[in-house]
């Protein structure tokens, strides 16, 4: 099966347009494009920029929740894919997140996002800097199976991911540590 990633999202989470006054501490971290790694999740002890709750509440025009596709749109890393690492975090500029329906899993489109980063690379329709545009990624052709073998999938990916994050964990500890 294939259809349009715009038939297959609910809610594309972007907040781009002006900028909230942001804090060097906070509660609300803010996921910016230099933590979107092609990696699992976005590693939130990087962050350097945080919204407060009253931001967090009246500002923004959509969240992200756990395990949401998210992405880079803008700058060297355009095509960049994670995961919404917390449901108490947020993403702003030149970054977009994917509400799929049920049709289509999230985490199912994050690994085809990252198996087709490539081909996302090449709709850079930037001058100054790399850029690609949301329509264009909406109008991405997603193929997909069933429901119960995009799960299969998932299950596999996605528990090697896993063990992969909680490896790297433990090589920064004793890092840390030496």
């Amino acid at each position: 099966m294939g259809k349009r990633l715009s038939e297959l999202v609910e809610q594309v989470i972007d907040n781009r347009g002006k900028n909230p006054k942001y804090l060097i501490t906070g509660k609300y971290p803010v996921i910016d494009n230099f933590l979107i790694k092609n990696n699992l999740y976005p590693n939130l002890e990087e962050v350097n920029r945080y919204i407060d709750e009253e931001t967090f509440k009246n500002f923004l025009r959509g969240y992200i929740k756990k395990n949401m596709p998210i992405m880079t749109l803008v700058g060297n890393g355009i095509g960049n894919i994670s995961l919404a690492p917390t449901d108490q975090a947020c993403i702003v500029q030149n970054t977009i997140g994917f509400k799929t329906t049920d049709e289509l899993d999230e985490l199912y489109l994050f690994y085809y996002l990252k198996f087709i980063q490539e081909d996302i690379k090449k709709l850079d329709r930037g001058s100054g800097q790399p850029s690609i545009k949301k329509t264009d990624i909406l109008n991405l052709i997603i193929k997909y199976p069933e429901k119960n073998i995009q799960n299969k999938i998932i299950n596999i990916l996605y528990n090697i991911d896993r063990k992969i994050n909680i490896n790297n964990q433990i090589n920064d500890n004793l890092i840390n540590i030496a």
